[in-house]
């Protein structure tokens, strides 16, 4: 063999890497080089980011069945009863982008792509706000089926939630805009607001 040095290359978090080695330039063998294992992921700083990579890990949430469950403060995401999607995190010009999710049961598994909200006090008295980070979904219009963010909150932006006995939700805007029901609409994959439940 004729001795030529290989350069190795690091580990990531999850793929091996090799050392400095080296091969024969004449038949390619390998003649020196070690593996190097996989260093896995860091969570010092977000126990759901890596510092080193920026992987997100999946997160799991269980279904809520009773509205008297939720309060001010807490982390929800809004999943279709009949689809394996949730809104997601696209705010696009007139509604909201989906984002495909894993059901087992009443738990549901998504990734980074899926919306998190903050929920808080609505505007009007027994109603929610929905906190997307940057603003509050809001019923947009009368004529549209428009959800998009308002940076202010307003009745538009203020959401009644029922519960079934059947453990589906149904999300209404109190304010004037008569498109007001939230819905996830299956044949565009997006969720907007609807004149009907």
């Amino acid at each position: 063999h004729t001795e030529e040095d290989v350069e190795g290359k690091d580990a990531t978090c999850t793929e091996n890497g090799l050392t400095n080695g080296s091969k024969c330039s004449v038949c390619n063998s390998v003649l020196s080089e070690q593996e190097i294992i996989p260093a896995g992921h860091i969570h010092e700083n977000d126990e759901n980011v890596c510092d080193r990579c920026g992987y997100i890990k999946a997160e799991s949430w269980i279904l809520v069945t009773d509205v008297n469950d939720l309060k001010i403060g807490d982390k929800i995401v809004i999943v279709a009863s009949g689809s394996d999607f949730a809104l997601s995190t696209n705010q696009k010009d007139n509604n909201r982008g989906a984002a495909a999710v894993s059901k087992i049961n009443n738990t549901v598994t998504f990734g980074s792509d899926v919306q998190v909200i903050t929920l808080m006090a609505g505007a009007n008295a027994n109603t929610w706000a929905f906190n997307v980070g940057n603003g509050y979904l809001y019923a947009a219009s009368s004529s549209a089926n428009h959800l998009k963010t308002e940076s202010t909150l307003s009745a538009n932006s203020s959401w009644e939630i029922e519960i079934s006995t059947s453990d589906v939700a149904t999300i209404k805007s109190t304010g004037t805009y008569t498109r007001n029901w939230m819905r996830y609409n299956s044949s565009s994959s997006l969720f907007a607001c609807y004149e009907s439940t």
